[in-house]
C-alpha cells in the first residue's frame, strides 16, 4: 500500500473554519482509503489535546512531520496555498523526495504508474 499523508490548511481564524478544515481532512482519508491507500491523517491530531490537556501542540506537529518524511505522497487540500503549517510540509516532503499532489487524480495515476 502506498502510504498517503494529508496536508491543508488547520488552523483558523473561527472555531466553525477549523471545523470545516477537519472535516475536510477526515473526507479526505475516507477517500484515500476507499481506494486503498495507507493514510496518514493529521485532521486527527486534535485528538491529543483533548485526551491530555496541555498537550504541546509542538509534539504532534513533529510528529505529523516524521510522517511526512516516510510518506509515499502528500495530497494537498484545497487552501493549502495560506497554510504555514501545510507549506512547511511541502518543504520536508520535496527534501524527503516524497511526491507532493494536488489534484487527486494525479495521485490516482501516480499510483497506478508505480504499482
Amino acid at each position: 500500500m502506498k502510504r498517503i499523508y494529508i496536508a491543508g490548511p488547520y488552523s483558523a481564524g473561527n472555531i466553525m473554519q477549523v471545523f470545516k478544515n477537519i472535516s475536510a481532512g477526515q473526507k479526505m482519508a475516507v477517500r484515500l482509503l476507499s481506494y486503498g491507500f495507507a493514510v496518514y491523517c493529521p485532521f486527527l491530531d486534535y485528538q491529543f489535546a483533548i485526551l491530555e490537556p496541555g498537550f504541546p501542540k509542538e509534539l504532534f506537529q513533529k510528529n505529523s512531520m516524521e510522517w511526512v518524511r516516510v510518506s509515499d505522497a502528500v495530497i494537498l487540500l484545497p487552501g493549502w496555498e495560506d497554510s504555514g503549517g501545510t507549506l512547511w510540509e511541502i518543504v520536508i516532503a520535496e527534501k524527503h523526495g516524497v511526491c507532493v499532489f494536488e489534484d487527486f487524480n494525479d495521485l490516482l495515476r501516480w499510483k497506478v504508474e508505480t504499482d
